[in-house]
């Protein structure tokens, strides 16, 4: 993400924000597959945000070693205090950056909760081009983001356009349009293994995992 991004002014309302929008399908979304998890034994969180998700993952303990990656110094803080207050430091590398700060090593387990979105499909090809080389052989990505397509309401595709206007206006953002997480995704040698949709369709998370375990 370009550093001129910054979603720190947001990082004290962030949850809370999302919540009353989205009355916690947001949340739900990230959270929906985290029974049906196996135990991987290190896992990524890129674009972690205050890391809510990330006390989850903590909380199933499901996962031995998680890496945390976030750009925004104001997000990367709040995720640092709530995992402190969890008392599971020791669990957790902290990380502040974008993508290029992210160690080489294998994951059995890499998730994107709306994170993906903030970035434009040419910039998107690299960047699952380069976590799909991070997956494991019998890692899984978990992916959650807004979700349209033709058959998508005039409202609902209004509703995502104000909110990369919203972003825009108080982050810097510069994507105006969502990106075809489907077609992307089918070119990254993954496979969708099973998804769900939140909030009437317009939130899509989904488990992907190699093909070649099929």
């Amino acid at each position: 993400m370009k550093k001129n991004v910054d979603f720190s002014i947001l990082s004290p309302i962030y949850d809370f924000l999302g919540s009353i929008v989205f009355f916690g399908a947001l949340h739900r979304s990230q959270i929906y597959f985290l029974d049906q998890l196996k135990k991987p034994d290190r896992a990524l969180i890129i674009g972690g945000g205050t890391g809510r998700f990330l006390v989850d993952l903590l909380k199933s303990e499901k996962v031995k070693n998680i890496t945390y990656v976030d750009i925004s110094a104001g997000m990367f803080a709040k995720a640092k205090k709530k995992v402190s207050a969890l008392g599971k430091e020791n669990q957790v590398e902290f990380i502040c950056g974008g993508l290029e700060a992210v160690p080489d090593r294998q994951y059995d387990l890499i998730c994107t909760h709306y994170f993906l979105d903030c970035f434009e499909e040419e910039e998107l090809c690299l960047m699952l081009s380069k976590l799909r080389g991070l997956l494991s052989k019998e890692g899984e990505w978990h992916f959650t983001d807004f979700y349209l397509d033709e058959s998508s309401s005039f409202i609902k595709t209004k509703f995502v356009g104000f909110l990369y206007f919203f972003f825009r206006i108080l982050c810097g953002l510069k994507v105006k349009k969502l990106p075809d997480f489907k077609k992307l995704f089918n070119g990254t040698e993954l496979k969708g293994e099973t998804e769900k949709y939140f909030f009437r369709g317009l939130l899509r998370t989904a488990i992907y995992k190699s093909q070649s375990l099929n």
